[in-house]
Protein backbone atom coordinates (compact mmCIF):
# COMPACT_ATOMS: atom_id res chain seq x y z
CA UNK A 1 0.00 0.00 0.00
CA UNK A 2 2.71 3.08 0.87
CA UNK A 3 4.70 1.68 -2.31
CA UNK A 4 1.66 2.81 -4.21
CA UNK A 5 1.33 5.82 -2.32
CA UNK A 6 4.36 7.15 -3.11
CA UNK A 7 3.93 6.18 -6.83
CA UNK A 8 1.32 8.16 -6.51
CA UNK A 9 2.56 11.47 -5.37
CA UNK A 10 5.37 10.93 -7.38
CA UNK A 11 2.95 11.00 -10.29
CA UNK A 12 1.13 14.40 -8.99
CA UNK A 13 4.52 15.99 -8.96
CA UNK A 14 5.18 15.02 -12.36
CA UNK A 15 2.14 16.07 -13.54
CA UNK A 16 2.28 19.26 -11.80
CA UNK A 17 5.05 20.34 -13.27
CA UNK A 18 3.71 19.07 -17.24
CA UNK A 19 1.11 21.33 -16.29
CA UNK A 20 3.40 24.69 -15.40
CA UNK A 21 5.37 23.68 -18.31
CA UNK A 22 2.68 23.77 -20.89
CA UNK A 23 1.30 27.27 -19.17
CA UNK A 24 4.90 28.91 -19.95
CA UNK A 25 5.08 27.58 -23.37
CA UNK A 26 1.89 28.69 -24.17
CA UNK A 27 2.34 31.83 -23.19
CA UNK A 28 5.65 32.09 -24.79
CA UNK A 29 4.04 31.38 -27.95
CA UNK A 30 1.20 33.91 -26.95
CA UNK A 31 4.07 36.36 -26.96
CA UNK A 32 5.65 35.07 -29.97
CA UNK A 33 2.62 35.98 -32.22
CA UNK A 34 1.88 39.29 -30.84
CA UNK A 35 5.88 39.92 -31.90
CA UNK A 36 4.43 38.75 -35.89
CA UNK A 37 1.83 41.30 -35.75
CA UNK A 38 3.91 43.89 -34.19
CA UNK A 39 2.26 44.04 -30.91
CA UNK A 40 5.79 45.04 -29.32
CA UNK A 41 4.08 46.37 -26.07
CA UNK A 42 1.79 43.82 -25.56
CA UNK A 43 4.63 41.44 -25.89
CA UNK A 44 6.71 43.17 -23.51
CA UNK A 45 4.12 43.14 -20.85
CA UNK A 46 3.70 39.88 -21.07
CA UNK A 47 7.60 38.91 -21.06
CA UNK A 48 7.58 41.33 -17.42
CA UNK A 49 4.52 39.44 -16.11
CA UNK A 50 5.98 35.75 -16.93
CA UNK A 51 6.84 34.68 -13.07
CA UNK A 52 6.08 30.24 -13.75
CA UNK A 53 8.62 27.85 -13.56
CA UNK A 54 10.00 26.95 -16.88
CA UNK A 55 12.45 24.10 -18.21
CA UNK A 56 16.01 25.06 -19.89
CA UNK A 57 14.36 24.97 -23.65
CA UNK A 58 11.82 27.85 -22.15
CA UNK A 59 14.44 29.64 -20.75
CA UNK A 60 15.91 29.61 -24.16
CA UNK A 61 13.27 30.63 -25.43
CA UNK A 62 12.23 33.23 -23.55
CA UNK A 63 15.58 35.29 -23.62
CA UNK A 64 15.35 35.02 -27.33
CA UNK A 65 11.72 36.44 -27.74
CA UNK A 66 13.12 39.09 -25.26
CA UNK A 67 15.52 39.72 -27.34
CA UNK A 68 13.83 40.48 -30.19
CA UNK A 69 11.21 42.31 -28.33
CA UNK A 70 13.61 44.85 -27.35
CA UNK A 71 15.59 45.11 -30.23
CA UNK A 72 12.04 45.78 -32.09
CA UNK A 73 11.30 48.48 -29.46
CA UNK A 74 14.53 50.45 -30.21
CA UNK A 75 16.56 49.03 -27.03
CA UNK A 76 20.21 50.23 -27.08
CA UNK A 77 21.73 46.85 -25.78
CA UNK A 78 25.13 47.24 -23.40
CA UNK A 79 26.01 43.20 -24.16
CA UNK A 80 24.91 40.35 -25.82
CA UNK A 81 24.42 38.54 -23.05
CA UNK A 82 21.11 37.78 -23.09
CA UNK A 83 21.03 36.59 -27.15
CA UNK A 84 24.17 34.53 -25.79
CA UNK A 85 22.17 32.63 -22.90
CA UNK A 86 19.62 31.47 -25.80
CA UNK A 87 22.03 31.10 -28.51
CA UNK A 88 24.90 28.19 -26.27
CA UNK A 89 21.28 26.57 -25.67
CA UNK A 90 20.08 26.30 -29.25
CA UNK A 91 23.40 25.28 -30.47
CA UNK A 92 23.26 22.12 -28.39
CA UNK A 93 19.85 21.00 -29.72
CA UNK A 94 19.63 20.44 -33.40
CA UNK A 95 16.41 19.56 -33.30
CA UNK A 96 15.59 23.44 -33.11
CA UNK A 97 16.97 25.05 -36.66
CA UNK A 98 14.93 27.65 -37.04
CA UNK A 99 15.08 28.60 -33.50
CA UNK A 100 18.62 28.85 -33.57
CA UNK A 101 18.58 30.64 -36.86
CA UNK A 102 16.77 33.53 -35.17
CA UNK A 103 19.12 33.08 -32.60
CA UNK A 104 21.86 34.22 -34.83
CA UNK A 105 20.21 36.72 -36.90
CA UNK A 106 19.67 38.79 -33.30
CA UNK A 107 23.01 38.12 -32.28
CA UNK A 108 24.48 39.67 -35.60
CA UNK A 109 22.02 42.69 -35.15
CA UNK A 110 23.44 43.15 -31.78
CA UNK A 111 26.76 42.65 -32.82
CA UNK A 112 26.30 45.00 -34.78
CA UNK A 113 24.63 47.92 -32.55
CA UNK A 114 27.80 47.48 -30.05
CA UNK A 115 30.17 48.06 -33.19
CA UNK A 116 31.37 45.11 -33.38
CA UNK A 117 31.22 44.78 -37.96
CA UNK A 118 32.45 41.35 -38.25
CA UNK A 119 30.92 39.40 -35.97
CA UNK A 120 27.44 40.87 -36.99
CA UNK A 121 28.88 39.72 -40.44
CA UNK A 122 29.94 36.20 -39.39
CA UNK A 123 26.56 35.68 -37.45
CA UNK A 124 24.38 37.03 -40.23
CA UNK A 125 25.71 34.44 -42.83
CA UNK A 126 25.51 31.49 -40.51
CA UNK A 127 22.09 32.46 -40.45
CA UNK A 128 21.53 32.98 -43.49
CA UNK A 129 22.68 29.37 -44.30
CA UNK A 130 20.19 28.29 -42.12
CA UNK A 131 17.35 30.20 -43.34
CA UNK A 132 17.84 29.31 -46.94
CA UNK A 133 18.50 25.46 -45.81
CA UNK A 134 14.68 25.46 -44.04
CA UNK A 135 13.45 27.69 -46.53
CA UNK A 136 12.44 29.55 -43.67
CA UNK A 137 11.31 32.83 -45.80
CA UNK A 138 10.17 35.14 -42.84
CA UNK A 139 13.81 34.25 -41.22
CA UNK A 140 15.23 34.70 -44.99
CA UNK A 141 13.79 38.11 -44.98
CA UNK A 142 14.65 39.89 -41.87
CA UNK A 143 18.55 38.08 -42.83
CA UNK A 144 19.09 39.56 -45.82
CA UNK A 145 17.69 43.42 -45.07
CA UNK A 146 20.76 42.94 -42.23
CA UNK A 147 23.12 41.82 -44.64
CA UNK A 148 22.00 44.48 -47.20
CA UNK A 149 21.95 47.15 -44.45
CA UNK A 150 25.82 46.14 -43.05
CA UNK A 151 26.97 46.41 -46.74
CA UNK A 152 25.12 49.71 -47.50
CA UNK A 153 26.83 51.09 -44.26
CA UNK A 154 30.46 49.26 -45.88
CA UNK A 155 29.40 51.25 -48.81
CA UNK A 156 29.31 48.68 -51.18
CA UNK A 157 26.01 49.48 -52.86
CA UNK A 158 26.09 46.44 -55.29
CA UNK A 159 25.86 43.74 -52.52
CA UNK A 160 23.25 45.96 -50.71
CA UNK A 161 21.20 45.92 -53.49
CA UNK A 162 21.95 42.30 -54.80
CA UNK A 163 20.56 41.34 -51.10
CA UNK A 164 17.62 43.47 -51.02
CA UNK A 165 16.58 41.45 -54.35
CA UNK A 166 16.64 38.38 -51.87
CA UNK A 167 15.09 40.47 -49.17
CA UNK A 168 12.26 41.48 -51.90
CA UNK A 169 11.72 37.78 -53.34
CA UNK A 170 11.65 36.40 -49.06
CA UNK A 171 8.82 38.96 -48.84
CA UNK A 172 6.64 37.91 -52.20
CA UNK A 173 7.02 34.24 -50.70
CA UNK A 174 5.48 35.19 -47.77
CA UNK A 175 2.95 37.44 -49.36
CA UNK A 176 4.09 40.48 -47.12
CA UNK A 177 2.63 43.70 -48.20
CA UNK A 178 4.49 45.49 -45.85
CA UNK A 179 7.85 44.09 -46.09
CA UNK A 180 7.53 43.77 -50.20
CA UNK A 181 6.85 47.52 -50.05
CA UNK A 182 9.96 48.20 -47.68
CA UNK A 183 12.25 46.15 -49.69
CA UNK A 184 10.96 48.12 -52.91
CA UNK A 185 11.83 51.40 -50.74
CA UNK A 186 15.33 50.03 -50.11
CA UNK A 187 16.04 49.10 -53.95
CA UNK A 188 14.77 52.90 -54.83
CA UNK A 189 17.23 54.37 -52.24
CA UNK A 190 20.46 51.77 -53.00
CA UNK A 191 19.68 52.68 -56.64
CA UNK A 192 19.71 56.54 -55.92
CA UNK A 193 22.38 56.13 -53.77
CA UNK A 194 24.56 55.29 -56.39
CA UNK A 195 23.19 57.69 -58.93
CA UNK A 196 20.74 55.52 -60.66
CA UNK A 197 18.09 57.52 -61.22
CA UNK A 198 16.23 55.38 -63.66
CA UNK A 199 16.12 52.30 -61.66
CA UNK A 200 15.18 54.07 -58.20
CA UNK A 201 12.23 55.67 -60.19
CA UNK A 202 11.37 52.24 -61.67
CA UNK A 203 10.96 50.98 -58.00
CA UNK A 204 9.18 53.96 -56.75
CA UNK A 205 6.66 52.85 -59.15
CA UNK A 206 6.71 49.40 -58.29
CA UNK A 207 6.26 50.46 -54.80
CA UNK A 208 3.56 52.63 -55.37
CA UNK A 209 1.36 49.83 -56.93
CA UNK A 210 1.73 48.26 -53.22
CA UNK A 211 0.66 51.14 -50.90
CA UNK A 212 -3.24 50.33 -51.58
CA UNK A 213 -2.50 47.17 -49.27
CA UNK A 214 -0.61 49.00 -46.52
CA UNK A 215 -2.40 51.20 -43.54
CA UNK A 216 -2.51 54.90 -43.21
CA UNK A 217 0.55 55.38 -41.13
CA UNK A 218 2.70 52.65 -43.60
CA UNK A 219 1.39 55.14 -46.57
CA UNK A 220 2.24 58.19 -44.97
CA UNK A 221 5.99 57.30 -44.08
CA UNK A 222 5.93 55.75 -47.13
CA UNK A 223 4.76 58.43 -49.57
CA UNK A 224 7.30 60.95 -47.00
CA UNK A 225 10.35 58.62 -48.20
CA UNK A 226 9.54 58.90 -51.77
CA UNK A 227 9.26 62.76 -51.49
CA UNK A 228 12.59 62.95 -50.23
CA UNK A 229 14.17 60.61 -53.15
CA UNK A 230 12.38 63.27 -55.28
CA UNK A 231 14.00 66.59 -53.80
CA UNK A 232 16.95 67.58 -55.41
CA UNK A 233 16.21 66.46 -59.20
CA UNK A 234 12.24 67.47 -58.92
CA UNK A 235 11.26 69.16 -56.01
CA UNK A 236 7.57 70.23 -57.39
CA UNK A 237 6.56 66.50 -57.54
CA UNK A 238 8.78 65.56 -54.08
CA UNK A 239 6.26 68.55 -52.43
CA UNK A 240 3.13 66.56 -53.92
CA UNK A 241 4.35 63.23 -52.12
CA UNK A 242 4.88 65.48 -48.82
CA UNK A 243 0.83 66.25 -49.27
CA UNK A 244 0.21 63.10 -49.62
CA UNK A 245 2.05 61.43 -46.79
CA UNK A 246 -0.04 64.36 -44.93
CA UNK A 247 -3.29 63.29 -46.25
CA UNK A 248 -3.03 59.97 -43.88
CA UNK A 249 -0.63 61.21 -41.17
CA UNK A 250 0.46 64.51 -39.39
CA UNK A 251 3.92 63.66 -40.24
CA UNK A 252 6.45 66.75 -39.13
CA UNK A 253 8.85 65.69 -41.17
CA UNK A 254 6.72 65.88 -44.50
CA UNK A 255 5.58 69.35 -43.23
CA UNK A 256 9.66 70.41 -42.19
CA UNK A 257 10.51 68.70 -46.21
CA UNK A 258 7.54 71.12 -47.62
CA UNK A 259 9.03 74.31 -45.36
CA UNK A 260 12.31 73.57 -46.61
CA UNK A 261 11.70 73.02 -50.58
CA UNK A 262 9.90 76.62 -49.83
CA UNK A 263 12.48 78.68 -48.15
CA UNK A 264 13.47 80.52 -51.16
CA UNK A 265 9.74 81.42 -51.97
CA UNK A 266 8.10 84.75 -50.93
CA UNK A 267 5.43 82.66 -49.14
CA UNK A 268 6.51 83.59 -46.04
CA UNK A 269 3.20 82.71 -44.14
CA UNK A 270 3.21 79.45 -45.66
CA UNK A 271 6.45 78.50 -44.39
CA UNK A 272 6.01 79.90 -41.15
CA UNK A 273 2.92 78.24 -41.04
CA UNK A 274 4.68 74.99 -42.01
CA UNK A 275 6.87 75.20 -39.29
CA UNK A 276 5.07 75.75 -36.24
CA UNK A 277 3.23 72.35 -37.05
CA UNK A 278 6.35 70.44 -37.53
CA UNK A 279 7.38 72.27 -34.08
CA UNK A 280 4.31 70.09 -32.45
CA UNK A 281 6.80 67.16 -31.55
CA UNK A 282 8.60 65.99 -29.20
CA UNK A 283 11.43 64.79 -30.79
CA UNK A 284 14.18 67.68 -30.38
CA UNK A 285 16.28 66.71 -33.20
CA UNK A 286 13.64 67.23 -35.67
CA UNK A 287 12.63 70.64 -34.13
CA UNK A 288 16.08 72.03 -34.34
CA UNK A 289 16.24 71.16 -38.19
CA UNK A 290 12.53 72.95 -38.74
CA UNK A 291 14.50 75.96 -36.39
CA UNK A 292 17.13 75.77 -38.20
CA UNK A 293 14.86 76.58 -41.35
CA UNK A 294 12.99 79.34 -39.90
CA UNK A 295 16.57 80.64 -39.15
CA UNK A 296 17.56 80.85 -43.14
CA UNK A 297 14.11 82.42 -43.65
CA UNK A 298 15.01 85.21 -41.32
CA UNK A 299 18.68 85.27 -43.10
CA UNK A 300 17.59 85.70 -46.16
CA UNK A 301 15.54 88.76 -44.98
CA UNK A 302 17.92 90.49 -43.15
CA UNK A 303 15.65 90.33 -39.90
CA UNK A 304 18.55 90.42 -37.18
CA UNK A 305 15.36 90.70 -34.19
CA UNK A 306 13.52 87.67 -35.63
CA UNK A 307 16.73 85.66 -36.24
CA UNK A 308 18.18 86.01 -32.47
CA UNK A 309 14.67 84.55 -30.79
CA UNK A 310 15.38 81.83 -33.11
CA UNK A 311 19.07 81.34 -32.00
CA UNK A 312 18.23 81.03 -28.64
CA UNK A 313 15.68 78.63 -28.98
CA UNK A 314 18.32 76.13 -30.77
CA UNK A 315 19.88 76.66 -27.78
CA UNK A 316 16.83 75.64 -25.88
CA UNK A 317 16.66 72.79 -27.24
CA UNK A 318 20.17 71.58 -27.70
CA UNK A 319 19.84 71.71 -23.33
CA UNK A 320 16.86 69.98 -23.80
CA UNK A 321 18.34 66.70 -26.16
CA UNK A 322 21.49 66.86 -23.50
CA UNK A 323 19.19 66.78 -20.40
CA UNK A 324 17.51 63.90 -22.09
CA UNK A 325 20.40 61.88 -22.75
CA UNK A 326 21.55 62.11 -19.26
CA UNK A 327 17.50 61.11 -18.08
CA UNK A 328 17.67 58.04 -20.58
CA UNK A 329 20.96 56.76 -19.29
CA UNK A 330 19.15 56.42 -16.01
CA UNK A 331 16.18 55.03 -16.84
CA UNK A 332 18.37 52.35 -18.61
CA UNK A 333 20.05 52.03 -15.51
CA UNK A 334 16.81 50.93 -13.78
CA UNK A 335 15.58 48.67 -16.37
CA UNK A 336 18.68 46.56 -16.71
CA UNK A 337 18.56 46.37 -13.15
CA UNK A 338 14.81 45.29 -13.64
CA UNK A 339 16.18 42.78 -16.44
CA UNK A 340 18.93 41.19 -14.04
CA UNK A 341 16.20 40.38 -11.27
CA UNK A 342 13.46 39.18 -13.08
CA UNK A 343 16.52 36.99 -15.05
CA UNK A 344 17.78 35.78 -11.56
CA UNK A 345 13.88 35.18 -10.19
CA UNK A 346 13.66 33.04 -13.26
CA UNK A 347 16.73 30.82 -12.75
CA UNK A 348 15.80 30.68 -9.20
CA UNK A 349 12.37 28.99 -10.29
CA UNK A 350 13.92 26.62 -12.35
CA UNK A 351 16.70 26.21 -9.71
CA UNK A 352 13.41 25.21 -6.95
CA UNK A 353 11.70 22.67 -9.63
CA UNK A 354 15.05 20.79 -10.02
CA UNK A 355 16.14 20.43 -7.02
CA UNK A 356 11.78 19.16 -5.68
CA UNK A 357 12.64 16.86 -8.34
CA UNK A 358 15.70 15.58 -6.72
CA UNK A 359 14.36 15.68 -3.52
CA UNK A 360 11.53 13.65 -4.02
CA UNK A 361 13.64 11.08 -5.98
CA UNK A 362 16.08 10.45 -3.17
CA UNK A 363 12.94 10.32 -0.62
CA UNK A 364 11.65 7.34 -3.01
CA UNK A 365 14.67 5.93 -3.17
CA UNK A 366 14.66 6.03 0.77
CA UNK A 367 11.11 4.55 0.99
CA UNK A 368 12.01 1.62 -1.39
CA UNK A 369 15.47 0.68 0.63
CA UNK A 370 12.97 0.94 3.46
CA UNK A 371 10.61 -2.33 2.34
CA UNK A 372 13.96 -3.98 1.27
CA UNK A 373 15.28 -3.63 4.54
CA UNK A 374 11.96 -5.02 6.18
CA UNK A 375 12.61 -8.17 3.90
CA UNK A 376 16.20 -8.26 4.85
CA UNK A 377 17.18 -11.89 5.37
CA UNK A 378 21.15 -11.48 6.77
CA UNK A 379 22.73 -8.90 8.89
CA UNK A 380 24.94 -8.09 6.15
CA UNK A 381 22.36 -6.83 3.82
CA UNK A 382 20.65 -5.07 6.37
CA UNK A 383 24.03 -3.15 7.21
CA UNK A 384 24.50 -2.20 3.51
CA UNK A 385 20.86 -0.66 3.42
CA UNK A 386 20.79 1.40 6.35
CA UNK A 387 24.19 2.75 5.39
CA UNK A 388 22.57 3.99 1.66
CA UNK A 389 19.49 5.10 3.56
CA UNK A 390 22.32 7.04 5.61
CA UNK A 391 23.80 8.40 2.67
CA UNK A 392 20.65 9.59 1.19
CA UNK A 393 19.81 11.53 4.37
CA UNK A 394 22.76 13.17 3.67
CA UNK A 395 21.96 14.04 0.18
CA UNK A 396 19.00 15.44 1.47
CA UNK A 397 20.35 17.15 4.09
CA UNK A 398 22.95 19.01 1.54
Amino acid sequence: MGKYIVIFILLALSSVGCHQDNAVQIQLMQIDSLLSINQDEKAYEMLQSLTDTATAADVAYYNLLKTRCLYKMDYEFENDSLIDAALQYYLTHSGEKSRLGEALHYKSAIAFQLGDMDDAILYAKKAETIAVDTKNYPLQNKVFLSLAYYNSQARDNDLAIEYTRKELDAAKRCNNAQWTAYALLNLALYHNDVGNKDSASYYIGRLLDYLGEIDDNGKSYYYNCIGDLCKSDNPLLAYKYYDSALLYSTQPQALKSQAELLVNSDDTAKIKSLCEKAMQNSWEELRIDVLKIVSDLYYKRNDAKSLKVVEDSITAELQKINEKIYLDKSVEKQQRYDAEISAMKFRHRIYIVLSLAVFAALIYAIIMIYIRLKRAKTESEVTKLSLRIKDLQKQIAD
